[in-house]
């Protein structure tokens, strides 16, 4: 997946990035939410050398986005319907109506919140590793550069 961005602004090894969302980018919705904005910005490992006012490539890892998805929505989605099919399975032998469903819910969210802190704790390798946007080249194309200025 390979964009291009106008570098707003620029330090030792990163760069933030204004880019205009495409078609396939606001089919998406991962970086906005879902939200109307035409416009995003994201920090990008900086790999060309940009300066501020340059345009530039943005690629991630091939693969990396569904690796990310993953991460973030099916270990902890995962977890619940864990904790829910074993929380109705024990409760079940005990107990019968709204008190066996409470204590499932109880158990399904109670195993799933591990998971959003598992995810968190490790935040950091994430945004250090193959998860991070690579900023790989400098684009002359004068076109592209008119194109995210204008936003």
């Amino acid at each position: 997946m390979a964009e291009t961005g106008f570098v707003i602004e620029a330090d030792d090894s990163f760069v933030t990035v204004r880019m205009t969302r495409t078609e396939a980018c606001a089919q998406c919705r991962a970086c906005t939410m879902g939200m109307q904005k035409e416009e995003m910005r994201l920090r990008a490992q900086n790999l060309c050398g940009a300066h501020i006012g340059d345009t530039v490539e943005i690629a991630l890892e091939e693969g990396a986005f569904l690796r990310a998805a993953a991460i973030l929505y099916i270990l902890p989605l995962g977890l619940l319907v864990l904790g829910l099919a074993g929380g109705h399975y024990l409760f079940g032998l005990f107990m019968n109506g709204i008190l066996r469903d409470l204590l499932t819910f109880a158990a399904g969210v109670s195993l799933m919140l591990p998971g959003f802190l598992l995810i968190r704790r490790n935040e950091h390798k994430y945004k250090q590793g193959r998860f991070t946007p690579l900023a790989v080249a400098l684009v002359q194309n004068t076109q592209a550069s008119a194109n995210v200025k204008s936003s």
